[in-house]
């Protein structure tokens, strides 16, 4: 029987309650890879770190009181652990691992035994010292401290990860569509900042976003004028640049008149992105004339991203030589597709009935769907590229190569699949003739344009 795999879901943290804010800033501060001091000063860090908390936390009170009282990231994390757990199946014990607050790396090594496995799942898609570097360098500390023979296999960052890219281009797809028809936008990647020296000291993060930011161009596909910055700077060093509140000023004073703003390197809600960017930047926007301001929503646990982390998690597995049970896989493939056909027969049951079908799109209630590639359409056959039932024309990327949104396939496809699927088979999705054809065609696109389609 193959061990059990523990994954640590890594990521910040924050405060859970007023009374947390300055203790949170207090502990953030304290970390020597955020708060780095010449040779020698060391000693000065804590009483920095007291100093500036006890300034800092009546401002950042009414922020807090704004999104409830508590950080938002604390709820989100949680449900991605979740939504995760799903996907992966019942041999993995997924959770919430945070840097400065609850649940801590010591309070999770606790549930560790000897003979586990573990893998280290970095929230941060972009490697960084004062992030990923210090979450993965407590993970070990937390570990070794705790004594147990435990296996450990690391995710560290996954900037141009297909699966990844194409969650976050959803997102942008979607912030778009929000836009009135025929508005002449641009688009702002916004990242958080980090301070200068540490990207002249060879931090791989500035060349990671970069990486981001050119898969996005690519996948999406991005025709409009799009730009680069970075938020979130505080103190007197010199960050990198431009700031995202000059650079939205600036296309204000070129006449942009209808923007889109991407958060880059957040995969969760919070201070950053609900009120640094949804509340001051609109501001600012609005000074600057820009008419319509929209902010495209992080990755969360949107589908699409949860199921980049689970072949993360799985690549992680076999890099490290470990067992990944295929039938554990398939196992849990079937019963995600099982338990979400009886949610859509049941909604459309209701829906029959006239009353409330309620649907969801958090990846935690839409688990990981499998499908058989289809055939090829018959030389010569057209597809047609007209808008149908399914749904409008595909979108072009550039050189012509089509990018087909299809639907969802429905409870009744789901249902076939699941009642002709042998217990040691994955099963088989049916779909339609029309979608066979259009899916084909996408792939025989994707082969002729050199387009990487993991997920």
């Amino acid at each position: 029987m193959a061990p059990r795999t523990h994954v640590w879901m890594l990521n910040m943290g924050g405060p859970d309650r007023p009374e947390a804010v300055r203790p949170f800033i207090e502990q953030l501060l304290s970390d020597p890879e955020v708060v780095q001091l010449p040779a020698g000063l060391g000693w000065l860090r804590p009483v920095l770190a007291w100093l500036v908390a006890r300034l800092r936390a009546p401002k950042l009170l009414p922020v807090y009181e704004r999104l409830g009282g508590a950080s938002p990231q604390l709820r989100m994390v949680e449900e991605q652990a979740l939504a995760l757990g799903r996907v992966l199946g019942e041999r993995y014990a997924c959770r919430p691992v945070l840097r400065y607050s609850a649940p801590t790396a010591d309070e999770a090594a606790e549930s560790l035994l000897d003979g586990d496995q573990l893998v280290l799942l970095s929230l941060y898609p972009h490697a960084c010292r004062a992030t990923t570097g210090t979450s993965l360098a407590d993970a070990r500390r937390a570990v070794k401290a705790a004594g147990r023979a435990v296996a450990v296999a690391e995710v560290g960052s996954y900037p141009a990860d297909p699966g990844y890219v194409e969650a976050v281009a959803e997102t942008v797809r979607e912030a778009i569509r929000e836009l009135p028809d025929g508005a002449d936008y641009a688009v702002l990647f916004s990242a958080h900042g980090i301070p200068e020296r540490l990207a002249r000291a060879g931090d791989p993060y500035p060349g990671e976003i970069r990486a981001t930011v050119e898969a996005l161009v690519e996948r999406i596909p991005l025709e409009r004028p799009h730009h680069l910055s970075y938020q979130s700077r505080v103190g007197p060093a010199r960050w990198l640049g431009p700031a995202t509140v000059d650079r939205v000023r600036e296309l204000g004073r070129q006449g942009v008149r209808a923007l889109v703003v991407v958060p880059l390197s957040f995969t969760s809600d919070h201070v950053e992105t609900l009120d640094e960017l949804d509340r001051e930047l609109r501001r600012v926007a609005e000074e600057a004339g820009i008419e319509h301001f929209v902010r495209a929503p992080v990755v969360g646990t949107r589908p699409t991203f949860v199921r980049a982390l689970a072949e993360l998690v799985r690549r992680a597995e076999r890099d490290a030589g470990w067992e990944v049970p295929e039938d554990a896989v398939a196992e849990a493939t079937r019963r995600a597709l099982r338990e979400e056909a009886e949610r859509e027969a049941r909604a459309a049951e209701a829906a029959r009935q006239g009353g409330p079908a309620v649907e969801t799109e958090d990846a935690s209630e839409q688990p990981t769907e499998i499908a058989e590639p289809p055939a090829a359409p018959p030389d010569g056959e057209d597809v047609d590229d007209e808008p149908t039932e399914e749904g409008p024309a595909p979108i072009r990327r550039p050189g012509g190569a089509p990018v087909l949104r299809a639907p969802e396939l429905g409870a009744s496809s789901r249902l076939a699949a699941l009642a002709a699927a042998d217990e040691d088979e994955p099963p088989t999705v049916v779909i339609s003739p029309q979608r066979a054809r259009r899916l084909a065609r996408e792939a025989l696109a994707g082969e002729a344009g050199g387009d990487s389609e993991e997920s």
